[in-house]
């Protein structure tokens, strides 16, 4: 992609249409970005852990900082669905 081919402009092109469309539907292009980076490194997060768990995701629950996390991840999931419906109906 450095030697300036069709590919880099391809690839440029690509992301610039993915960032207008997500930008006129009103999704964060800054936080699809810092996902993107943060993706692999949760990837091999969640295989460690299972690897941990042998695989039993509800072993979990038995350690309170896990929980506490799910929950406190479970009200930011309902607070962000109550704030888009309220801006949605207004």
């Amino acid at each position: 992609m450095a030697t300036g081919g069709i590919f880099g402009v391809f690839v440029m092109l690509v992301f610039a249409a993915l960032g207008y469309l997500m930008s006129s539907y009103g999704y964060s292009v800054v936080l699809f970005i810092i996902a993107l980076f943060l993706e692999p490194r949760l990837e091999i997060s969640l295989s460690q852990s299972l690897s941990l768990l042998n695989g039993d995701l509800s072993k979990l629950v038995n350690y309170p900082v896990a929980l506490a996390l799910f929950v406190l991840a479970f009200c930011t999931l309902i607070w962000m669905v109550q704030k888009s419906r309220k801006m949605h109906t207004s």
